[in-house]
């Protein structure tokens, strides 16, 4: 079975803190008409998900899920199983890009 291309790693970080790989996590969000609770999910790792009360707070549970995500592939010498489009945002939903330092 043929793996799908890995996203781009940046090895330099943005903020000159030196070699860590940065990672792209998309994110999907809705927010609930009847409750306004938030849902999140990556758009580009599988099973990542998180509701909360604010935007704020979901995009920091999906971010801790990516980070321990990729660390855990990566511990494991396991490929990551990206999900290759990430999936976009319908109707009612944003998307947000989350750049993930290991």
């Amino acid at each position: 079975m043929k793996q799908p291309p890995q996203l781009p790693v940046v090895t330099d970080s943005s903020c000159g803190s030196g070699s860590a790989p940065v990672f792209n996590c998309i994110a999907i969000l809705k927010t609930d008409p009847e409750t306004r609770k938030i849902h999140g999910r990556s758009a580009n790792l599988p099973n990542i998900n998180a509701s909360g009360n604010s935007e704020r707070d979901v995009l920091m549970a999906i971010t801790r899920q990516f980070k321990w995500a990729i660390t855990k592939f990566n511990s494991e010498q396991q490929p990551i199983p990206w999900i290759d489009p990430p999936e976009r945002a319908a109707d009612g939903e944003v998307e947000r890009f989350i750049p993930v330092h290991l």
